[in-house]
């Protein structure tokens, strides 16, 4: 039987609540010294390692990704899966999505793609009343929390790289003028191969 998902987005949401708590407290605040009690709290990273390893184990016959996936949502920084064509990249971000009860959008890199492509389009009956308004529902501008598949990342070209850079590193862009928040809750980037540069 696989553990209990219910119990896997508890631990995942119990995490992202005390980190944003922590975030949220003054700087000048100190936190007291751990204590036994609160020892418990503290191995809640590696209960849901274990519980997410046992749920990915039934599912993928590789799960080496699964450490890197984990440390990249809990330290809040982008992961690179690197691997030949068939080995279940997409499918375990697709999954992670699953699991964490988010939206999947997934963007695939080349040369000759445009912003639009990744970060939303002109509302073309908003721009024939003179209103710049972007539609953002499934691009990665989007303000319901996703995960972010970013297939083939070494080929993004020259039109996209700015922002995305912008977008992966400080998790907003200003695009058409307006400013988003980039809120995906994981950014996996994928490549067949080692980049090179």
């Amino acid at each position: 039987m696989d553990k209990n998902l219910d119990e896997i987005k508890r631990m995942l949401a119990e995490l992202e609540r005390r980190r944003a708590s922590s975030q949220a407290q003054p700087q000048a605040q100190q936190s007291p010294p751990p204590s036994s009690a609160s020892q418990p709290q503290e191995a809640a990273p590696a209960r849901l390692f274990e519980a997410l390893e046992e749920y990915w184990t039934k599912r993928f016959v590789d799960n080496s990704n699964l450490p890197g996936l984990i440390a990249g949502i809990l330290a809040d920084v982008p992961v690179l899966m690197i691997g030949p064509p068939g080995t279940a990249k997409t499918m375990q971000a697709m999954e992670l999505s699953r699991v964490l009860g988010v939206d999947f959008i997934f963007s695939q890199l080349n040369p000759f793609l445009t912003p639009e492509s990744l970060f939303g389009i002109l509302n073309p009956a908003a721009l024939a009343q003179g209103r710049v308004e972007i539609i953002t529902e499934g691009y990665a501008t989007q303000q319901k929390p996703f995960v972010w598949l970013i297939d083939e990342v070494s080929r993004a070209g020259p039109a996209v790289a700015a922002l995305l850079l912008s977008a992966i590193n400080e998790r907003r862009i200003r695009y058409y003028g307006v400013e988003f928040q980039i809120r995906a809750v994981a950014i996996i980037g994928t490549s067949n191969f080692m980049p090179e540069e």
